[in-house]
């Protein structure tokens, strides 16, 4: 990375009058001696895709972290002139014609004193990004609502009770030559779904992507392939390779249970043990008319071994707005030893702590999502290794207090 950026600081000074994209940049890096493809491609693809000036982007360090996909986040509650004077007559009129918090919520019907309430509940939101978290969880919320799942409350009533319902980050947290990981949001598709004879996915509402689209639109020249797959409804560390023999090296070692995954959770109740095991097997749901969910075999049961390490990390109670506020709750760290499809859902319920916000597996409806997190994974490699990590979001400190 260090080799990066002084490749850069030199190109910029030499360059200054003839650098005026990512694309022409890369060509500068490249004629200096800098050939870091996944780098280059991120550089010139950023540039082409959110049309800012670079200056801006250089002067934001090419970070790859969420802050740097949330420009106007960062801008919205400065006065128009400070903007103008802080970033330069070229983001003038993307200044202006960018919409404030304010405006977003206001136009949904949010009232002076329900945003004051939102503010209040939730001080981040204020660092989220309007055009690719606001607006696009907005929507989805509606899309929810028009299928009746909201039981008559209306949206704007709901994101004023829980207003980090409009968290929706993607972040890319490591590359190199070979692989490219990121933080993929929940309830987000991890792919776009397609099979023999069948069409690609169809977007549902305005905003509604996947990790697959969105590290293409990142990488346009690149064909990246998952390693590994998590839950439409957890968020977490998804890793991504950018060459097949790369991928093949990943997929060998889940098959040979050499990757080590540890996931952090939110769940009811206070559990007595502070450290626990859970070995049961699972199988399909058979009465279930989706086929979604799976379930504990019973005797007589064909089901497939797994295993599940549970630490107690924190006991508190429930801290979002609603029926559930004041509930006993704990956070949880766990350590699947095994890789069947819901199987910590499964295995914290059968425990009797269900995850906050898992419709499958608990009788909680309210909850604004599941409170699962894809929290680190490890992969041992040929020449080195990989420590890939998450922390847990900002809203999770306001779901549970201790």
């Amino acid at each position: 990375m260090e080799k990066f950026f002084s490749a850069l600081r030199r190109c910029t000074n030499k360059h200054t009058s003839s650098v005026t994209d990512g694309n022409s940049l890369c060509r500068h890096l490249q004629s200096s001696g800098f050939h870091h493809p996944t780098k280059l491609r991120a550089l010139g693809a950023r540039s082409a895709l959110r049309k800012i000036p670079l200056a801006f982007q250089l002067q934001r360090g090419l970070s790859s972290s969420g802050s740097a996909d949330r420009p106007e986040s960062l801008l919205h509650n400065q006065p128009n002139s400070q903007r103008v004077r802080s970033h330069g007559s070229a983001l003038t009129q993307a200044v202006y014609d960018a919409p404030t918090l304010s405006h977003v919520l206001k136009s949904r019907g949010v009232t002076d004193e329900q945003f004051a309430l939102i503010l209040k509940r939730n001080p981040d939101i204020v660092n989220y990004s309007i055009s690719n978290e606001i607006i696009p969880r907005l929507n989805y919320m509606d899309y929810l609502y028009e299928k009746g799942e909201f039981h008559g409350e209306s949206v704007v009533d709901y994101v004023c009770r829980q207003p980090t319902c409009l968290e929706q980050r993607f972040e890319e947290i490591y590359s190199d030559e070979r692989y490219i990981a990121i933080r993929k949001p929940y309830y987000t598709r991890h792919d776009t779904p397609r099979g023999r004879g069948r069409p690609a996915y169809e977007a549902q509402y305005d905003g509604d992507t996947s990790a697959e689209e969105w590290l293409q639109a990142r990488y346009p020249d690149a064909y990246l392939r998952f390693c590994h797959q998590i839950d439409f409804a957890t968020e977490g560390v998804l890793l991504a390779a950018v060459t097949q023999s790369a991928a093949a090296e990943v997929c060998k070692n889940f098959e040979k249970h050499r990757n080590k995954k540890q996931y952090l959770a939110l769940v009811f109740g206070h559990p007595q043990a502070d450290r626990w095991t859970v070995d049961a097997p699972i199988t399909k749901d058979q009465h279930c008319p989706k086929g979604f969910k799976m379930k504990i075999a019973e005797d007589g049961e064909d089901g497939k071994q797994s295993q599940t390490q549970i630490e107690v990390l924190v006991r508190g109670h429930i801290a979002l707005e609603g029926p559930h506020k004041g509930k006993p709750a704990s956070k949880v760290l766990i350590r699947p030893l095994s890789g069947r499809r819901h199987q910590i859902r499964l295995h914290l319920q059968k425990s009797g702590h269900s995850i906050i916000g898992d419709n499958a597996y608990s009788d909680d409806r309210d909850s604004h999502r599941m409170f699962l997190l894809a929290h680190r994974l490890y992969v041992p490699l040929k020449d080195r290794s990989l420590d890939l990590a998450v922390p847990e979001p900002a809203a999770w400190e306001r779901a549970l207090s201790q």
